[in-house]
């Protein structure tokens, strides 16, 4: 088998048992639950009229104005301004809002004629070249001048994705805790990798750049070894964005890119066991391109190989088919099964290529500790197969399952025994959140049996942070803070290029 040795990841996320977050406490100095911020302020656009020539109420603007919560309505031109007006439920907008009127650029004047001058109805006509596509920016922009120090955040995500967040508070239009957000991906065919399109210099360009490519990785080329690479346009728009003075990427994407191979991200974290004086670690793991080989190729996390019982999961960490499909094989039989997997052809079969390592013996339960900066936002509890593949007279040779699924049923109250101290999670995520270059991200750990120590068996990019409460201000704030210091050193260098 062509193997590298080392250590891996697992999981995915959900609330602790049934909802019940763990015991956490705040930590001084920029560590633990993020820093209190400012309430959201009030947005200046507080309704929206959309030209309905330009874009009507089933695209994805209609579903990001929804996931926004804006009010809004469709019209043509000749409607009169007072029935516009409480149609869009003008009457409810707060002193100093305005109804936004998304047009095409050559129809602005005809809107404008049409709504008159009344100052009873404040109505603000927003010229766009593409409404579809650029309205939410218009309205993001717009909101953000009318609150001074207001950073925009652009972000490049699927839909769905975007959808959610949005509709949870995470990627508000309006500057909630001094950040808005727009989507810099228009709609586009789910058959085709999308074009991300940073705006020049002066022309709208956000402060800050999120993304979410990993959203896209089907649309990447397979290299050596059966790992694909980021789609070349993407990262080529990703890479010119990086390198702009005046915008901060978060986070870079070769740090998040890595996230994709299991691997790599194990090999990444391979000094974490000494760090923690053996307190944390990682599973001993082997890569396997092909079962056909015995060639390892590669160290981390310590030892003398794996054994057995082992998990079998795809190296591929994310978004690709049978990615979250694994095995648990007890003997070799069982192992030479796992590895038989052919592409396409079993749809409870482990895609290659592979990742095999010791099964972790582990109290019921997976920890889902969410991350901003060097901050512990949230941990959850979620159900885990424990040792349910270890039991059974005999024990079958290969446990299937998938890690998506919730072992609800499998969870202790309270804590479930993993003892999870604050203060270690806390050092854990700033030394994960160091050694792998991200800003954003999650991990998973569970504790295993004897000796008792944690296991970091997954990392994961800007994780959907479900069931964390209040988790859009520690992620506004900490965009915030990135923008901010950008500025300060794009301000340094300007004022160094000038003595």
């Amino acid at each position: 088998m062509a193997r590298r040795t080392a250590p891996a990841p697992a999981a995915s996320p959900r609330p602790i048992a049934a909802g019940r977050p763990l015991p956490q406490r705040e930590v001084s100095g920029g560590r633990g639950l993020a820093r209190m911020v400012a309430p959201p302020e009030c947005p200046a656009v507080g309704a929206a009229v959309v030209d309905a020539r330009a874009a009507g109420p089933g695209g994805a603007l209609a579903r990001r104005l929804a996931a926004a919560g804006l009010p809004r309505v469709w019209a043509g031109p000749g409607e009169p301004a007072a029935g516009l007006w409480a149609r869009a439920g003008g009457a409810a907008l707060g002193p100093g809002q305005v109804v936004a009127v998304l047009v095409p650029a050559e129809h602005a004047g005809e809107w404008r004629r049409g709504l008159g001058e009344d100052s009873a109805h404040r109505f603000e006509v927003l010229p766009l070249v593409d409404v579809e596509r650029d309205a939410p920016g218009a309205l993001a922009r717009r909101n953000a001048a009318s609150h001074p120090g207001a950073v925009l955040v652009g972000h490049a995500m699927a839909l769905e994705r975007e959808l959610d967040l949005a509709r949870r508070g995470l990627l508000p239009l309006h500057p909630a805790h001094g950040a808005c957000f727009f989507p810099l991906v228009a709609e586009h065919d789910a058959s085709e990798c999308p074009v991300l399109t940073v705006p020049a210099a002066g022309a709208g360009r956000p402060d800050v750049l999120l993304h979410k490519a990993t959203d896209w990785i089907r649309f990447g080329a397979c290299a050596a070894g059966g790992q694909r690479l980021p789609p070349p346009a993407l990262a080529a728009a990703l890479e010119t964005a990086a390198g702009l003075p005046d915008l901060s990427l978060v986070d870079p994407l070769p740090d998040v890119w890595r996230l994709t191979d299991r691997f790599a991200t194990l090999e990444a974290l391979e000094g974490l066991e000494s760090a923690f004086g053996g307190r944390v670690r990682v599973p001993r793991s082997v890569d396997v391109a092909a079962a056909d080989g015995a060639a390892f190729s590669g160290r981390a996390g310590g030892g003398e190989g794996v054994g057995f019982p082992c998990i079998v999961k795809s190296n591929h960490a994310c978004g690709l088919p049978g990615a979250h499909r694994m095995g648990v094989a007890r003997d070799g039989a069982g192992l030479r099964e796992l590895l038989s997997a052919r592409p396409g052809v079993d749809v409870k079969d482990v895609p290659p290529p592979w990742l095999v390592q010791e099964y972790i013996n582990h109290r019921p339960g997976v920890l889902k500790v969410y991350c901003v900066g060097a901050a512990v936002v949230g941990v959850c509890l979620r159900g885990s197969p424990g040792a349910r593949p270890l039991v059974g007279d005999p024990p079958a040779p290969v446990f299937r399952f998938d890690s998506g699924q919730d072992y609800g049923d499998n969870l202790p109250e309270g804590d479930g025994g993993l003892g999870a101290d604050p203060g270690l999670l806390e050092d854990l995520a700033a030394w994960v959140g160091r050694a792998l270059g991200l800003r954003l991200f999650g991990f998973d750990v569970l504790r295993e049996e004897l000796p008792g120590a944690l296991v970091v068996v997954d990392v994961n990019y800007f994780p959907s942070y479900n069931g964390v409460p209040g988790v859009a201000a520690p992620i506004h704030s900490e965009l915030l803070q990135v923008a901010r210091r950008k500025g300060k050193e794009w301000a340094a260098s300007a004022r160094g290029g000038n003595d």
